[in-house]
């Protein structure tokens, strides 16, 4: 699912905003769909996706400013879970106690296409078995329970069956390569799902089992530790999964089993949901959260956020540009917002993400504002042009391999980065 999260640092004219001064605000997500609380959310570029309580499905094109409740054609089933790829939305239907099925959306949910050609059958042998997306990036997707794993490229027909492990807890994608967390292992894919093979990795304890994985992306994997191994501790790698490092992420908040739920990262920045107190439903669930290139965590603030709403006991959270987002009963998004992207030494509101490079076909191009860009060979001869609101999938597989030129530019700054295709 191109789905991702981010918050807290914001640098204008060289003056640094507080790293927890963030303030929430709901978006009327709920409002529009007439529902009590919101049971699912995710976006592609702009536009935001929600499914109420009442099975309403809400769409908002302009980052959450504004929500229809548009006449959709729906799939068979109860919406339980919507997902989003490199250019379709996915969701997860509910036909029954054990029956599952897989659609997808082209066109802003207003028609569905079946995708479970492939998919593997539940247990009772009634129907197909429920399975979460995965945007998997380089075009391709993946669908996965807890026991069992399919892979494709997106627009083939059929899922492809792929071993894994007899245990899959959360899956995730960093420069083409995949990463799965077995039974006390971390698994890697190098070949776009075909095959797998088990990490050899330094830095983690003994026999230890993940729980949650996060990629920004670009340089930086996140694992965090099973709940029957503490479930608070957070470790991060800049190697591709070969070393670790743990990070101060347990012991910020001293209620009973505050384990460490989803996580989503970007750049420098990393967030990560906290299991809240007992019975506790007059306080939004906590969070932490790191914008130091060396992780740094400290609780993440909750001014705003409603109280006792909350459909799971842990949120989760998606990002457009420089907002972060979270669904508590209520579609919520952060101000004053935060950097994009704080990887590097720049401070500029306008850095720009262009990844994954090396690419296959697909590149993806992120700023905090619109820009136009163009990509030329490297004789000068512009071979594509557009412009974009502020993020961008380019399709690159009309390519041969070789090197090209992206530049890029805003109202204020002009930038060229040399883009790889392999």
């Amino acid at each position: 699912m191109k789905s991702r999260l981010l918050f807290t640092l914001s640098l204008f004219s060289g003056v640094l905003l507080s790293l927890n001064a963030q303030y929430w605000s709901a978006t009327g997500a709920l409002p529009a769909t007439s529902g009590q609380y919101l049971t699912a959310a995710c976006h592609i570029g702009n536009n935001i996706y929600v499914v109420a309580n009442n099975q309403v499905f809400g769409l908002s094109t302009d980052k959450g400013l504004t929500w229809t409740a548009p006449t959709i054609s729906a799939p068979t089933g109860a919406f339980a879970s919507l997902y989003t790829t490199a250019d379709r939305l996915y969701a997860n239907m509910k036909i029954n106690t054990f029956d599952y099925e897989l659609h997808y959306s082209l066109d802003n949910g207003s028609t569905w296409t079946i995708d479970t050609v492939g998919l593997p059958n539940n247990a009772v042998k009634t129907g197909k078995a429920s399975m979460n997306v995965y945007n998997m990036g380089d075009n391709y997707i993946m669908a996965a329970n807890g026991t069992t794993a399919r892979y494709k490229k997106l627009g083939d027909p059929t899922w492809k069956s792929t071993s894994m492990d007899v245990v899959i807890s959360d899956i995730t994608a960093l420069n083409s390569k995949w990463y799965a967390i077995g039974a006390v292992k971390i698994l890697q894919s190098t070949d776009f799902g075909v095959s797998w093979s088990t990490l050899t990795t330094t830095g983690l304890p003994a026999n230890f089992q993940g729980h949650k994985l996060a990629s920004n992306k670009k340089d930086k994997l996140y694992i965090s530790t099973a709940p029957s191994g503490g479930g608070e501790d957070i470790y991060f790698s800049t190697d591709e999964g070969a070393s670790w490092t743990l990070t101060n992420s347990a012991g910020h908040y001293t209620h009973s089993n505050p384990w460490v739920g989803a996580m989503h990262a970007v750049g420098d920045y990393i967030f990560a949901a906290v299991s809240p107190e007992f019975a506790n439903f007059q306080d939004p669930p906590p969070y932490l959260m790191s914008s130091a290139s060396t992780p740094n965590f400290a609780p993440g603030d909750t001014t705003g956020l409603g109280m006792g709403l909350a459909t799971t006991y842990l949120p989760f959270f998606f990002h457009i540009n420089d907002k972060l987002y979270t669904m508590m009963g209520e579609l919520y998004t952060s101000t004053p917002g935060f950097a994009a992207d704080l990887s590097s030494a720049s401070n500029s509101m306008t850095e720009m993400q262009v990844y994954p490079n090396p690419t296959t076909d697909i590149l993806n191009i992120s700023l905090t504002e619109p820009f136009e860009w163009a990509l030329s060979n490297i004789t000068g001869e512009i071979l594509l042009r557009g412009k974009s609101d502020g993020e961008l999938e380019l399709s690159l597989d009309q390519f041969s391999s070789g090197l090209f030129i992206l530049q890029t530019n805003t109202t204020e700054k002009s930038s060229t980065t040399k883009v790889l295709i392999r």
